[in-house]
């Protein structure tokens, strides 16, 4: 279990880094202190990174870093989702509050630092700002008129349309950092065989949920493994 750069951010806002939490998985120590050895089959060896994330979506999403024994992985995404239903949905009206006011702050911030959210034009200004841009584009689009996209109205309406239509999932797949291009990288397949390793995967979970119940976040990564170690063949 690897809970990488993760600890508390003393640095104050600044024009440069008006929010400096983001730069580090701030909180994920807490969720893994609090994760009991899962159970896992006794031949089974895997790999967790842990991470966290502010970006807006799902309270946690899960990253398979393209490995083909993860493609259990969709499967587990909906069982999670239907275990920890009550449990997440209970924290979504304190969580809506708290992401979409972060969200909107961070858009005004990019909007009011480069003059535009349009991804192309950010392209060689702020890789960043295009990554997190797009991800929002991918998430409220449906909810934003053709003419308004990639504005700052259209996406401030969009965040709320896209809550209030009660799509979302609680727990994702793939949907913030895949971990495919770290693996690519890493030649992260041959590396888990050569040290005994069956699998592994990456979990994004959301700042929010790290930081105020962890305990919850505990125990829907203890099931993740749990039941990834049980269905690899």
């Amino acid at each position: 279990m690897a809970a990488p750069h993760s600890g508390p951010v003393h640095r104050l806002p600044d024009e440069y880094h008006p929010f400096p939490e983001s730069e580090i998985d701030g909180w994920t120590a807490r969720v893994a202190v609090r994760l009991k050895k899962p159970e896992l089959k006794k031949d089974r060896r895997l790999l967790l990174s842990l991470h966290s994330t502010d970006y807006f979506g799902a309270l946690v999403d899960i990253g398979d870093f393209g490995l083909g024994s993860n493609g259990i992985l969709p499967e587990i995404t909906k069982n999670l989702n239907i275990a920890f239903t009550e449990a997440l949905t209970a924290l979504q009206p304190i969580y809506r509050d708290h992401i979409i006011s972060y969200a909107q702050r961070r858009l005004e911030w990019k909007h009011n630092r480069w003059g535009t959210l349009h991804p192309e034009q950010l392209t060689n200004v702020s890789t960043a700002s295009r990554f997190e841009v797009m991800m929002l584009d991918k998430l409220t689009g449906e909810f934003i008129r053709p003419e308004e996209r990639f504005t700052l109205n259209g996406f401030k309406r969009g965040l709320e349309a896209y809550w209030a239509a009660g799509a979302k999932a609680n727990i994702s797949l793939n949907n913030v950092f895949s971990g495919r291009k770290t693996a690519r990288l890493l030649n992260l397949a041959d590396n888990l065989a050569g040290a005994g390793f069956h699998s592994a995967v990456q979990v994004e979970c959301s700042r929010f949920l790290a930081r105020y119940y962890p305990e919850t976040a505990a125990a829907i990564i203890k099931k993740l493994l749990e039941l990834l170690s049980e269905r690899l063949t």
